[in-house]
């Protein structure tokens, strides 16, 4: 039986490993397709891990039967977690990552360094706080609305006055 003939399949497979209705809202269509895709794939690498193929059999099977086949590295994860005897075909959820260079509290403080010296730089800035570089430049530009200006940072409203000489 060839990898690609598993795929009427997958709908009974899908249906016991998530929710359709939470993971896949109605703007998420295009989305829902592509991993269902992957599904199919992870269904069939599977099948094939039960057949006892090796990775080169597998490899070919899905570029054989499917347009834009699962990566290498994919499938070699999927091969050892079935081997290893798991039967679930979906990721585990994970907790998305938290963000928390942007918070009240680093506003706060990068806020505070930049009234004691204008002058102080944004690398000795990251130093003292532990927020990433990248991070402290959004929260100079977009949060304080504040702009380099030689080696001062400056008020973005005052940066138009000046230039108007009012």
């Amino acid at each position: 039986m060839l990898p690609g003939q598993l795929a009427i399949k997958c709908d009974d497979f899908v249906s016991k490993d998530i929710d359709r209705d939470s993971h896949f809202g109605v703007g998420n269509m295009k989305r829902c397709v592509g991993l269902t895709t992957q599904l199919e794939q992870r269904i069939n690498i599977h099948f094939c891990v039960k057949l006892g193929w090796n990775f080169t059999q597998i490899k070919t099977a899905l570029t054989t039967a499917y347009a834009r086949p699962l990566s290498d590295s994919s499938v070699y994860f999927w091969m050892k977690k079935f081997r290893e005897g798991h039967t679930r075909i979906v990721d585990l959820h994970r907790a998305p990552k938290k963000r928390t260079g942007r918070s009240r509290r680093n506003i706060r403080a990068v806020g505070d360094m930049v009234t004691s010296d204008r002058r102080m730089f944004v690398k000795v800035m990251s130093a003292r706080t532990g927020i990433a570089r990248q991070t402290i430049h959004q929260i100079l530009r977009l949060d304080l609305k504040l702009v380099k200006k030689s080696t001062r940072y400056m008020p973005k409203d005052l940066q138009t006055m000046t230039r108007t000489g009012g």
